[in-house]
């Protein structure tokens, strides 16, 4: 699902992210997903203090 967030960064200037998916649908409860790039895999997880790492 894409959704778009308008950024004011200052009142002069703004900017419109657009963001692909949400960590809450992709990885539904897990910690742990396994992405194949280039048909290897790599593990992005969520750690204790809820950032993301990626890892081969």
């Amino acid at each position: 699902m894409k959704t778009e967030t308008k950024l004011e960064i200052s009142p002069e200037i703004s900017v419109t992210k657009s963001i692909d998916f949400s960590t809450e649908s992709m990885f539904m409860g897990r910690k742990m997903l396994v992405i194949e790039h280039r048909g290897e895999p790599y593990y992005l997880r969520v750690t204790r203090n809820n950032k993301l790492i990626l890892t081969k």
